[in-house]
């Protein structure tokens, strides 16, 4: 399902059941938004790890937490901001093999105040950074007892996923998992918040998780201001951005205060899209030094084309790892004047096996490389002519690097539409001889 049909879908079911999924007195109506927004956009949700493999892992989380190995008993916090980002969001950039921070660096670079970041890093303790600082650490998710679902709302669940055609099965068992989470961050907030009480803001990247949810509902309870921080694209149509309709009267103590984004695009979506009291009671701010940015080095100057595909996970509206006319143009026309560099997606790894299968003879011609994403896209961009996704953030900020830049697909036309008519970034058809036009023209 594309994103536009998703929201539309959300649309509906939200109307119907926004003040149906109280937990202690919670509303977890935005949590069950982005489990739907997932199962309805993404890959089919699977539990993927047996539970006595969770219960290994939860015990040896434990014993690192009992030796108090980086947890918040050890750090006295003294800056009034927080911040708290992912170990996704960190890049390798190959000249220093120091990894940056494209969400929060921009802000360390930027801000004199005193901030303290954490990552979710499990066992690896040296993050070696670009920008290092005595203000960045590591945390670990402290866990507690599981919150099991009512009867009754086990049964509107139930109900929920039988009018809109969803197996009941795997969206409840992924949910309650979902809803401990939170449980596990709320309980792990209130400590924090409790003992630092000058704490004034704090700063997550992407608010739509159930930890992140956690932290923010609170951090309202102790009238912390609460900020999301934009990660990438946000199209007219995306359910945890845009499209929030109705409204109850108390609010949604998940969603954050402020969403801070890095274009005046973004904004324009957030104003249009969403309740008139969605808007008052959550602030989109503009902050155009959110981006992080690098300059280009290297011009191409010689007369052999370089094509960066950059790809994107497989979701339930498209299963193809490479797109066929892609690979059927890759196929025919890829050649010592024309190669052709196949990047993956850095959270979507698993596939490099059957790709390196795919193009098997163009590899061994050298007319095909394979980017494993190990190093920051930056340094992918250093040495290309063209490039080209189906609706990434990449070939936004290859327009950017001065680099041709396309997209193709539905979702790229909804979520792009914008950005096409103000930068140099095209719109092509999924077809070989659409994608022939574009480099040759």
């Amino acid at each position: 399902m594309n994103s536009k049909k998703a929201c539309e879908r959300i649309k509906r079911i939200e109307k119907k059941y926004y003040k149906k999924f109280y937990i202690n007195e919670i509303n977890f109506w935005p949590l069950l938004r982005l489990h739907l927004w997932k199962y309805l956009t993404s890959s089919v949700i699977k539990n993927k790890q047996p539970n006595f493999l969770i219960f290994f892992k939860n015990i040896i989380k434990k014993i690192i937490l009992n030796l108090k190995i980086y947890s918040f008993s050890k750090n006295n916090i003294s800056s009034r901001n927080i911040f708290f980002s992912k170990k996704e969001v960190l890049s390798t950039l190959k000249k220093e093999n120091k990894n940056y921070d494209r969400i929060i660096d921009p802000i360390f670079q930027t801000s004199k105040k005193k901030i303290k970041l954490y990552y979710d890093i499990d066992l690896k303790f040296d993050l070696n950074l670009k920008f290092k600082s005595s203000r960045v650490d590591v945390y670990f998710n402290i866990l507690e007892t599981p919150n099991f679902l009512e009867s009754d709302l086990k049964d509107r669940i139930k109900n929920l996923c039988k009018e809109n055609k969803i197996n009941p099965s795997i969206f409840m068992k992924d949910f309650q998992n979902e809803i401990n989470e939170f449980f596990n961050w709320y309980s792990f907030g209130n400590k924090l918040f409790n003992k630092y009480k000058f704490l004034r803001k704090l700063y997550v990247y992407p608010w739509y998780s159930s930890s992140m949810m956690g932290l923010i509902s609170a951090s309202k309870k102790f009238n912390i201001l609460s900020y999301d921080i934009q990660h990438g694209i946000q199209g007219s149509h995306q359910a945890m951005y845009t499209h929030w309709m109705t409204y109850p009267d108390e609010g949604y103590q998940m969603v954050p205060s402020n969403f801070l984004v890095w274009n005046k695009i973004t904004k324009k979506y957030h104003l249009k899209n969403n309740s008139r009291i969605f808007k008052k009671k959550h602030t989109t701010i503009l902050k155009k030094n959110l981006k992080f940015t690098l300059y280009r080095k290297n011009q191409k100057s010689n007369n052999i084309k370089k094509v960066l595909f950059c790809a994107q996970p497989q979701t339930l509206a498209n299963n193809e790892i490479v797109p066929k006319f892609i690979e059927k143009f890759v196929k025919k026309y890829a050649n010592k004047k024309l190669n052709f560099i196949i990047r993956l997606h850095p959270n979507d790894k698993k596939n490099i096996k059957h790709i390196i299968k795919l193009f098997d003879d163009e590899i061994r011609k050298n007319f095909v490389i394979i980017d494993d994403a190990k190093f920051s896209i930056y340094d992918s961009f250093q040495n290309i002519s063209h490039c080209i996704s189906s609706f990434s953030t990449t070939s936004v900020e290859a327009s950017d690097f001065g680099i041709k830049s396309a997209v193709f697909g539905d979702d790229a036309e909804l979520i792009m539409k914008d950005f096409l008519k103000e930068r140099n970034l095209s719109l092509i058809k999924k077809s070989e001889n659409s994608l022939k036009n574009w480099l040759t023209s």
